[in-house]
Order: C-alpha cells, then sequence, then structure tokens
C-alpha cells in the first residue's frame, strides 16, 4: 500500500493498515480517540491560521471595494459590466474573509464550528 499522501500536512496521519486496525480494536480505544484528538486540533491550528490571513486581506479588499463601489456611476457603459462583475466579486471575497475571520476566533476560543 502506498502510505498517506497528506503526510506534510498532517505528521501523524497512520497508514492505512493502521487505520483498519485502529477501527477495527474491539474496545472504543484511546488509539482512535488519541488520533481524533489530534486531527481536530490540527483542524483548529488550520481554522486559526486561516483567519489570521484572511484578517490580513480584510483592509485591502474593503479598500478595493470601496474604490470600484465609488467609481460606478462614472464609467462608460461597456465597463460597467465590468465593474458590476467586480464589485459583487468582492462582496463575496469580503464576505467570504470575514466569515474565516470569525471561524478562526472561534477556534481561538476552543469551539470547532461546523464548516459551510
Amino acid at each position: 500500500m502506498p502510505r498517506c499522501q497528506s503526510r506534510k500536512t498532517f505528521p501523524s496521519c497512520p497508514r492505512r493498515r493502521d487505520a483498519r486496525r485502529l477501527l477495527q480494536a474491539d474496545e472504543g480505544g484511546s488509539d482512535v480517540e488519541d488520533y481524533r484528538a489530534e486531527l481536530q486540533r490540527q483542524i483548529r491550528l488550520g481554522d486559526i491560521a486561516t483567519g489570521e490571513a484572511a484578517g490580513a486581506c480584510l483592509p485591502g479588499l474593503l479598500r478595493r471595494l470601496r474604490h470600484h463601489e465609488a467609481r460606478a456611476s462614472a464609467v462608460p457603459y461597456p465597463f460597467r459590466l465590468y465593474h458590476l462583475w467586480r464589485r459583487n466579486s468582492l462582496r463575496r471575497q469580503v464576505a467570504d474573509a470575514r466569515w474565516h475571520v470569525e471561524q478562526g476566533r472561534a477556534a481561538r476560543m476552543g469551539e470547532l464550528a461546523s464548516r459551510r
């Protein structure tokens, strides 16, 4: 069997046969609980890092959104479609960044919020 491809991201990721062994354990198994706890810890750290990165990008996104909203009426017709598309795209990016910041804040507080 080939090794797990996500070994770089999750260094403690067991091989496939080790995972089968863990899942077939008769008792509840502290190994499975340890693995789940480690996986949740790594997901929490990923959410924190993503939230910090999104928080760093948010001021630039807001500045670009303000720029495109201010120039919306002063643009000639063929370019209005681009500006409309760009504004909507930037609004979605701002909403995503805010969501990631909130997820990072929740993860930092110890919660593991569900994914979208």
